[in-house]
């Protein structure tokens, strides 16, 4: 069982200007090899959230994040996220101002995850309308300097392209989905894409 202590978080700890969670405890992590990671939390005494962090140019700076939605209620709150080989990251677990307790943490790899979980492996659309796919984000996990979609913290994306035969306009839908959906349409590469989230490019 891990405490989270009574102390508030320091000025300079990379969440510190986060309203809900003022207290924090940490992990330091380096994967062995590429691929998708499971963080989960059980036994909670108190709401919790977590966040990683990836060294940019010597500082850490935001990966992931998730956290506890119900708070009268004491969930587990898990973050899947996708680990590149020989990356170290920071584990925050966080807690409000108002409570602390104990909690379990463990760290575990994630054996199947959905073929367009990343960026690189986007599943293709179209290019004629109307375009349809089928699909599910069970398992999915973000990757460092994702975008916030619609604004969001992010959770678990997929990914799908698309190439216009020609200039339109388009609706893009999850209707009849079995949760609800975040959308986010981007224009560009992978380096465009991502790069808009890092220190440099936000």
């Amino acid at each position: 069982m891990a405490p989270l202590p009574v102390p508030a978080l320091g000025a300079t700890e990379p969440v510190a200007g986060w309203e809900d969670w003022q207290r924090s405890v940490w992990w330091k992590w380096r994967s062995d090899r590429s691929g998708p990671v499971l963080i989960q939390t059980s036994d909670p005494t108190q709401d919790l959230a977590l966040a990683v962090f990836q060294q940019f140019e010597g500082l850490p700076y935001y990966a992931a994040f998730n956290e506890d939605e119900e708070p009268f209620f004491l969930f587990n709150p898990a973050l899947r996220f996708f680990a590149e080989s020989r990356e170290t990251y920071w584990i925050a677990v966080l807690s409000s101002s108002s409570e602390s307790g104990t909690f379990k943490l463990k760290l575990s790899r994630i054996d199947q995850v959905p073929p367009n979980d990343n960026y690189q492996n986007a599943s293709s659309l179209g290019p004629e309308l109307p375009a349809e796919s089928a699909g599910s984000n069970i398992n999915a996990t973000v990757e460092a300097y994702e975008p916030f979609h619609a604004d969001e913290f992010n959770g678990h994306s997929v990914w799908w392209q698309w190439t216009a035969p020609a200039a339109t306009n388009v609706i893009v839908s999850t209707a009849g989905s079995s949760f609800d959906t975040l959308l986010g349409v981007y224009t560009g590469t992978a380096r465009r894409v991502f790069e808009s989230m890092t220190p440099e490019g936000g």
